[in-house]
């Protein structure tokens, strides 16, 4: 509608006024102590390998990247629940509604990005 009305560079507009609400912010949240805890680096990269290729497998269809996200899927399976404090909690996944959650939001983007890509060919 403002697009309609204004220019497009009214848009920005719109989420500038979240600006406004930053004091409100600071003043109604409660204060935190800052927690340091390690950051498991070796989980971030096996997820970044893992889900990188699996999408490069999937545009490009590459087998040699199917082997690989699988080969990093399983490793980082195995670093998870090795690793004190892991990258993805594996305690998550066991939570029933978290999980089933997950696993339509991934077939509901899959199936909207695979729709897309059909109606092309």
């Amino acid at each position: 509608m403002i697009g309609g009305v204004l220019e497009w560079r009214y848009l920005f507009l719109v989420p500038a006024t979240a600006c406004l609400a930053i004091p409100l912010f600071r003043k109604w949240l409660p204060d935190e102590r800052v927690q340091f805890q390690k950051i498991d680096y070796i989980g971030a990269i096996l997820v970044s390998v893992f889900v990188s290729t699996l999408l490069l497998f999937v545009t490009l269809f590459v087998w040699s990247l199917l082997f690989v996200s699988i080969l990093s899927f399983l490793i980082l399976a195995f670093h998870l629940n090795r690793s004190d404090v892991p990258f993805i909690d594996p305690a998550l996944l066991k939570n029933r509604k978290y999980a089933i959650t997950l696993l339509t939001s991934f077939f509901g983007t899959s199936v909207m990005f695979g729709s897309s890509l059909y109606c092309r060919l």
